[in-house]
């Protein structure tokens, strides 16, 4: 029979890794939703960039300096922080239909963006 203390940490261990499905965001950088979008397909993420949009059709997104975006849903959640640099947490999605996109669970403003121009 195991020691008590042992069988504790034992069972601490296996509650943590039990918890760590979608309950808690992981940080991802844009750079790896670009290059493997499919390994974060469903999975609640959290992600930096500078938002940035198009007037026709209106729709926003996030980008890097690499110009590597993601499409943010619903642009509503970014609208007023355009050129500013954000942190956001929500679910990613990617089809061929319509790309990387992130539905918004939570948006925290990190400072003005490094790029000039608002649209692309």
């Amino acid at each position: 029979m195991a020691h008590p203390r042992t069988a504790w940490l034992l069972a601490a261990a296996l509650l943590l890794a039990g918890c760590s499905g979608n309950t808690t965001p992981q940080p991802v950088p844009l750079m790896a939703l670009h290059a493997q979008p499919s390994s974060f397909h469903g999975e609640t993420v959290t992600t930096e960039g500078v938002v940035r949009r198009f007037e026709d059709p209106l729709h926003y997104w996030i980008e890097d300096d690499q110009v590597r975006r993601v499409a943010v849903v619903p642009g509503e959640a970014v609208a007023e922080h355009l050129g500013q640099r954000v942190r956001l947490t929500g679910r990613f999605t990617h089809d061929a239909e319509r790309g990387r996109r992130l539905q918004v669970e939570q948006v925290e403003v990190l400072g003005d963006g490094s790029r000039g121009s608002d649209h692309h």
